[in-house]
């Protein structure tokens, strides 16, 4: 069922599909939204029968630990884009993969649909590089003479902390901004961050930056954090 909701007089359609379930895991063909162009399509023309706005379409793809999206998935993305979602994320492969902003044109009209193919991991026990971090990513949508974008996007690098605790035998989890973290490590602000696990968390932020680097899509500075 498509999501609606409206906040400052900007009414927001969220859709969302996936490849399919885990095998151990039992589904039926009601329970899930499957990834299928033409029930996607279709979503999105009701959606705007709606008069909504702006439709964030999200999609559980591509393939794990690939850290660039397939041509299937991109291929999937553009036609999206020019079915008229306004914002497409995408998740699953368990580590980050590039954003870009796709050019629609429709009868002379350029728009830019924001795609990001993955998040990367929010909340995980992998450790490995690459697949201990992830994004909070921040849309600001705009709605000037009855016509809505998306004005900017921008993300915070975050970093995946593991501790255990010896009291009890259970691992004490926190997700961590990164840029803060910094920080507060050099001003010896925080006991939370070994040497190496600093050292971890800025080498996926090297990682993070270097991976996405686009001039429309900017990781948030200090002050935004």
């Amino acid at each position: 069922k498509t999501f609606i909701f409206e906040k400052n007089g900007i009414k927001i359609a969220f859709l969302s599909y996936l490849y399919g379930a885990n095998a151990n895991v039992k589904t039926e063909k009601w329970m899930i939204n499957y990834i299928d162009f033409n029930k996607i399509s279709n979503d999105i023309q009701k959606a705007k029968q709606e008069k909504v706005d702006f439709v964030v379409v999200g999609l559980h793809w591509g393939n794990e630990y690939e850290r660039y999206p397939s041509e299937s998935q991109k291929v999937l993305a553009r036609k999206i884009a020019s079915s008229g979602a306004d914002l497409i994320l995408g998740s699953h492969p368990h580590v980050i993969q590039p954003a870009e902003m796709i050019e629609v044109t429709n009868n002379a009209n350029v728009r830019k649909v924001f795609t990001i193919y993955s998040f990367g991991n929010f909340l995980s026990s992998q450790r490995k590089r690459y697949t201990d971090c992830g994004l909070i990513a921040r849309f600001r949508i705009e709605k000037k003479d009855n016509n809505t974008y998306l004005k900017n996007a921008s993300y915070i690098p975050v970093w995946v902390k593991w501790k255990l605790n010896s009291k009890n035998n259970k691992y004490i989890i926190r997700v961590l901004p990164v840029l803060e973290f910094h920080k507060k490590y050099l001003a010896k602000e925080t006991k939370l961050l070994s040497k190496e696990e600093y050292d971890k968390m800025m080498l996926s932020f090297r990682d993070t930056t270097q991976h996405l680097n686009n001039k429309e899509i900017p990781f948030m500075n200090e002050g935004e954090l």
